[in-house]
């Protein structure tokens, strides 16, 4: 092979030669030619032609005598030759042993390995490949399989690095204790094991993550390296590799105690780790125990993160304080702003200012979650924020504007839910069919019949659910050509949709109109058709109740009975309704007790509606009953805003103030948000309770935290509170700021002149009537 190796080498080399020396041979004989004083100069070039052959002979010698005796091999030694197929087939071998752990095939693995293991030592990789393969298959003879091949090779792979390579593969199977147990068992084999340093970590690491505290601790103790950062942090991340969070927490403790640097990896893996409920620890524990050691960026993002699933807004205020001491960053931000539109919608605002200040990109799926979560919590003022936002990046789609409906219409701002409709034309797009389903819901339920029209022509009347609300709101306008117009079309292009609910709705339309004779016409096509359910009785009922024919109205619930229909909550509920309209205590009353005979509990219409005999009934025992029923329903007061209106309303007029108290503190304690006129109410409670700051705050958080408009209800209550406090000129000004937005009517001003004249101030009485007189009120 060397012979070999050299005829190559030296043959481009001998061309090489022979080039030169034909070129020489040329020059010689064109200098003879033409130039006859040029004998110097051929001897001259002859001569150097000469010294070069010499020097070609004398490496041609070394080349093919001396190398060759050189290269003999001595009488005592024996060479170990394996012929090129042999060493080819067994990397191919090892090889394929390679693929098949990589592939999780550890079986083939396996059976390579009885095969082979006899026949020399393997490679580094192979026997990694190796080592996962004999814990999956044979777990319990993987650790004498290895030591036995270690021992039999031992002048091939009695190495450090060997050892290191095997030990990292054993950590990274599902018993990751067997490398501390190779580690001690090699220690003959590889004398210089047990003073490296690598070993020790990887030992420390292996034992840490079978949860082996104290002898951790004695090996940390024993060892020089005790003081060694290296060493403890594996410590740390072996018992975070076995889930034994609370060692590791410890271990981070012992480390800060001894001042030293706790790996910031292993601290956002700790975070990590509860965060995803894999310890008995929480993240408001573990970040007290480590209040003194400070947490790298991606740690607290991923604390954020779980405040965020867990709604923890108390412990997030902690982390933002450590956020604030390094460097902005987005993925850090975005949890907290998420967290705060919905529990804090002050400080989300300033959080959204501040990223934007910072030019960080606000995504429309970010937007889009912010102005969900905004909704949630009705907090408007953010979801304006957003909503500038969007439109200055030109980013509101369908979707943005799907988002916004829902939030309005949770909100019960249906208005502004209409008003999007020639926003989102204005920004080019279209609504698909379930936007324009819930734009005709809307436009219905807040009066805007010329929306409903323009919609239901745009879609060329729609699906059978759009056909229901325009119905219901051209019943709601008056209108009964158009409403039975509407019906009859629909029957004639989809019979078959045309079920129960079309046909309750028509005849609500017409009960609601006085339209008697298409009501009967209706009702006697439905029992024909056999449509005549719970909802179209309590339709009927709902009519003749309206009329004020209470009697015949409860002739319908032994008739419905009979026809096997059982009546529910909402029956009782119309006729206790027309009962305490009528101011029929008595009657209403006894329907009440008829619906307990039948088993069914008062749900919160129920209570709203018999709290009213609280208020208008000048008999003690409606009163006490109605109290007595609301304290024994376990219904909560706030659970239902009427049901809080009405309770309220009660306890005022009775002058219940201790039961009032209960009540508004419930309120503070409920996630209910109140309307404007709700919060009319509950200001003019607190000015019973003698607590006019109340007042002032219940007015700044619908009018500043909220964004909502006053009405004039509210306002004669808010100017009433500021009065009885003996705020006169102060309930003046509050006039002053909101008379070019909110229209006053007579009892505001009366409120005002009350408050000036009981301070003898005849002057400003006599301002506030001619400014009644400039705006066309009565007195």
């Amino acid at each position: 092979p060397c012979n070999s190796y050299l005829r190559k080498l030296l043959l481009p080399l001998s061309k090489v030669f022979h080039s030169e020396l034909t070129a020489k041979i040329s020059a010689l004989k064109m200098a003879s030619m033409f130039d006859s004083s040029s004998d110097d100069s051929a001897s001259t070039h002859l001569s150097a032609m000469l010294t070069e052959i010499l020097w070609f002979a004398a490496g041609l010698v070394i080349v093919r005598l001396v190398l060759p005796r050189l290269t003999k091999q001595s009488p005592g030694k024996k060479r170990l030759h394996v012929s090129k197929p042999e060493e080819g087939k067994k990397r191919t071998a090892s090889q394929a042993m390679c693929v098949d752990a990589a592939a999780r095939r550890y079986k083939a693995v396996v059976e390579a390995w009885h095969r082979d293991k006899d026949a020399g030592p393997m490679s580094v990789e192979c026997l990694q490949a190796v080592t996962q393969a004999l814990v999956a298959e044979e777990p319990g003879s993987a650790l004498e399989e290895l030591l036995t091949h270690l021992t039999r090779f031992q002048k091939h792979l009695a190495r450090l690095s060997v050892l290191h390579a095997i030990m990292e593969a054993l950590l990274q199977t599902n018993q990751p204790g067997l490398a501390a147990e190779l580690a001690e068992a090699v220690s003959q084999l590889v004398p210089c094991s047990s003073k490296d340093s690598k070993t020790r970590e990887l030992w420390l690491l292996a034992s840490a993550a079978e949860g082996r505290w104290d002898a951790v601790q004695t090996a940390l103790q024993e060892s020089k390296e005790a003081k060694c950062e290296g060493a403890a942090a594996s410590a740390v991340r072996g018992f975070l590799k076995g889930n034994h969070t609370g060692l590791a927490l410890n271990q981070m403790l012992e480390l800060k105690r001894q001042d030293m640097k706790v790996p910031t990896k292993a601290l956002t893996t700790l975070l990590r780790d509860v965060a995803e409920h894999k310890a008995e620890l929480d993240i408001p524990k573990v970040l007290a125990a480590l209040e003194d050691v400070p947490l790298p960026l991606e740690a607290i993002t991923v604390a954020l993160v779980d405040c965020l699933a867990r709604e923890d807004s108390k412990t997030a205020a902690q982390l933002e304080r450590r956020l604030r001491e390094l460097p902005m960053s987005y993925t850090a931000m975005e949890p907290l702003l998420k967290l705060a539109a919905k529990a804090d919608e002050e400080h989300a605002l300033e959080l959204f200012q501040e990223m934007k200040d910072n030019s960080f990109y606000l995504s429309e799926g970010l937007c889009g979650f912010l102005l969900s979560r905004a909704g949630e919590a009705q907090n408007l003022k953010l979801v304006e924020e957003v909503q500038k936002y969007l439109k200055s990046k030109g980013m509101r789609s369908l979707a943005i504007y799907k988002t916004l409906m829902k939030v309005y219409a949770t909100s019960n701002l249906l208005e502004q839910a209409c008003d999007l409709y020639e926003e989102l034309q204005a920004d080019g797009l279209k609504p698909d069919r379930v936007m324009y389903g819930c734009l005709v819901k809307f436009a219905v339920k807040c009066g805007r019949n010329d929306l409903c029209n323009k919609l239901f022509e745009e879609i060329e009347g729609g699906d059978v659910q759009n056909y229901m609300w325009l119905i219901r709101a051209a019943g709601q306008a008056g209108d009964m050509p158009r409403t039975l117009l509407l019906f009859e079309k629909l029957k004639s292009i989809n019979s078959d949709g045309v079920d129960a609910a079309i046909y309750n709705n028509v005849l609500d339309a017409c009960l609601s109109n006085g339209a008697v004779a298409e009501a009967e016409q209706l009702v006697q096509e439905m029992r024909q058709k056999r449509l005549m359910t719970l909802v179209t009785y309590n339709t009927l009922m709902k009519g003749l109740c309206g009329k004020q024919q209470l009697d015949q109205a409860r002739a319908l619930i032994p008739e419905m009975r009979s026809c096997g229909l059982e009546p529910d909550c909402a029956s009782f509920n119309c006729l206790i309704s027309a009962a305490v309209a009528e101011n029929n205590f008595t009657v209403a009353w006894d329907i009440f007790d008829e619906m307990e005979a039948l088993g069914l509990k008062p749900d919160h219409y129920t209570l709203s509606i018999l709290m009213k005999t609280a208020r208008k009934s000048k008999c003690s025992n409606d009163v006490q009953r109605a109290m007595a029923l609301l304290d024994r329903s376990h219904i909560s007061v706030c659970s239902d805003e009427v049901l809080l209106n009405t309770v309220v309303d009660a306890c005022i007029h009775r002058k219940d103030y201790s039961r009032l108290k209960h009540v508004l503190v419930s309120f503070y304690n409920s996630e209910l948000k109140p309307s404007v006129q709700s919060y009319g109410l509950l200001i003019k409670a607190w000015s019973c309770l003698k607590k006019p700051q109340k007042c002032k705050d219940l007015w700044k958080e619908m009018t500043v935290t909220r964004g909502l408009k006053p009405n004039d209800v509210t306002m004669s209550c808010m100017l009433d509170a500021l009065v009885c406090d003996g705020k006169v000129e102060e309930a003046a000004e509050l006039l002053k700021d909101w008379q070019q937005s909110v229209q006053p009517n007579t009892i505001v001003y009366s409120t005002l002149i009350k408050g000036f004249a009981s301070k003898g101030d005849s002057k400003r009485a006599l301002e506030i009537y001619h400014q009644v007189k400039e705006h066309g009120l009565k007195m």
